[in-house]
């Protein structure tokens, strides 16, 4: 008959005696009933304790190819899984990074009730003629609104002139609380600032005939006009300018909903770069392979090598993010350095070639790098202006 004693309460499995742990699961053979006290330890320590698999890990992105020829050699009990590390820690950089890009980030504002703000010109881009268009869309109907409430307000006024007049009482007049001669006083302030307004529409000069060419796969250009873009829906727009075709509607329909939302899309454009990352490291650890293709290293190995150096990227990539300084040149070079210092290095301790061999391939997989890296980006955009409102 088994001892209850020697049974693992977790997996059932029958353990000696003498054993502390579960020889199968690694749970504690005795164990206490926990109190609040001992949940709140044991949290602490799991995180900042020295020998945590937190410090262990972070300790290890900082020391070429050792994350990699530690789990190559099954040595990972220790560490966070590669994938894990990796996008944690993508997860933490690029958040960062958005809170900092987000601070360069124009404000706009759709309430009406809101101050406008115009700044600098350029040359008129979409963007610039999106954004002049829009202030001066808001200018007319505000003063439109305005005119519009002064013209009713001299209307009520002229309408208690008339009662007051016709009637002599006193309560109407308390009730009224104004005379025929202070109503006539604030008709003429009303009709002044209705003067001072058709001033102003005429000093802003808004012109309404301002166009902006959009030129998508077929050799037709469409002459769309800014207000038009502001102030129309899309379907009301393709059909106003004649858009035919499946390929021609769509990209059309993006590529007014990309104007009409330019900072919308680029945040949403933003958001979506971890995936170009993502694909770049799929890449590359394919041309890895073909660089070791003599080693006859499965793909994974490749792809492990190149997950834990983009981690200590994104490592590297947050402390520059929090350090208080005003990165120049200077400092961005030096980084530029030692992350290139740092691949060359892992790539000797993990594949273990020649000094020269490993630099000749080390320039060759940086240069395929950048060009994978760049088309990722580009794809994610292209991506991103097809999805972007869709989803």
């Amino acid at each position: 008959m088994t001892n209850s004693s020697n049974t693992c309460p977790n997996c059932e499995s029958v353990n000696s005696p003498e054993a502390n742990f579960c020889l199968n699961c690694g749970q504690k053979r005795k164990l206490r009933i926990l109190s609040v006290w001992s949940i709140i330890s044991d949290f602490f320590s799991s995180i900042f304790n020295y020998d945590s698999k937190i410090f262990t890990t972070l300790r290890g992105v900082f020391i070429p190819g050792f994350l990699t020829n530690q789990f190559l050699t099954n040595k990972r009990v220790s560490y966070f899984p590669p994938a894990r590390t990796f996008i944690f820690l993508m997860f933490i950089f690029f958040a960062m990074l958005f809170k900092e890009s987000g601070q360069l980030t124009l404000q706009s504002s759709t309430n009406e009730n809101d101050d406008v703000v115009i700044t600098g010109g350029g040359d008129d881009s979409i963007y610039d003629l999106m954004e002049q268009g829009y202030v001066e869309l808001r200018y007319d109907k505000l003063i439109s609104k305005l005119r519009y409430e002064f013209n009713n307000q001299i209307e009520l006024s002229e309408k208690k002139i008339k009662v007051l007049e016709k009637s002599q009482s006193e309560k109407v007049k308390s009730v009224l609380k104004s005379s025929p001669e202070s109503l006539k006083e604030q008709i003429q302030q009303l009709k002044e600032s209705i003067v001072k307004l058709d001033e102003i529409e005429k000093d802003l000069n808004i012109d309404r005939t301002k166009t902006t060419n959009i030129k998508l796969v077929s050799t037709k250009t469409y002459d769309i006009n800014i207000f038009d873009i502001s102030n129309m829906p899309i379907n009301q727009l393709i059909e106003k300018y004649e858009v035919s075709g499946f390929f021609e509607t769509l990209l059309m329909n993006q590529a007014l909903r990309l104007n009409k939302n330019a900072t919308a899309f680029r945040d949403f454009t933003v958001k979506n770069l971890p995936w170009a990352i993502l694909l770049e490291v799929l890449l590359i650890s394919m041309i890895g392979k073909l660089f070791y293709i003599r080693t006859k290293r499965k793909y994974v190995e490749h792809f492990v090598f190149f997950l834990n150096l983009r981690s200590m990227v994104f490592v590297t990539g947050i402390i520059a993010i929090l350090l208080p300084l005003s990165y120049g040149y200077w400092f961005w070079s030096i980084l530029a350095v030692f992350i290139w210092l740092f691949s060359f290095i892992s790539m000797l301790k993990v594949y273990r070639q020649s000094i020269f061999i490993t630099l000749i391939k080390n320039i060759g997989l940086v240069i395929i790098d950048t060009v994978i890296l760049f088309l990722s980006i580009i794809l994610v955009v292209i991506a991103s202006s097809l999805l972007f409102g869709n989803i």
